[in-house]
């Protein structure tokens, strides 16, 4: 029997939306790195929607989230196929009220030492 993959991200809480599943906010997670002057700096970011049931968190804020990852796919207007990632059993606990830390920062919330 396959076992659910469990996920820990971490990012501020956007706005709550609607979906036939029920209530989710998304949070965007930068992927950062150094770059060639020594200073983080974020190259992408990756999309996580975070489905709500009973967790109650507030946009701007920064959290760090714990759950079921779960992929999606679907198709857009033009009939590409989209993806999108998915926590669900989630739990989340508040690391600060809205702000915008460096990706140092964000590295010391897991416990990483920035290199």
């Amino acid at each position: 029997m396959a076992k659910n993959l469990v996920v820990t991200i971490q990012g501020y809480a956007g706005e709550i939306k609607e979906s036939k599943a029920g209530q989710y906010v998304v949070v965007p997670v930068p992927v950062n790195r150094k770059n060639d002057a020594g200073e983080w700096e974020t190259i992408e970011k990756h999309y996580f929607n975070v489905a709500l049931d009973g967790l109650n968190l507030v946009k701007d804020n920064l959290y760090k989230i714990t759950g079921e990852l779960k992929i999606s796919k679907w198709k857009n207007d033009a009939g590409e196929t989209q993806i999108s990632l998915w926590v669900t059993k989630a739990t989340a606990e508040q690391l600060a009220k809205s702000g915008n830390p460096s990706a140092a920062d964000l590295l010391t919330g897991f416990g990483a030492t920035p290199f």
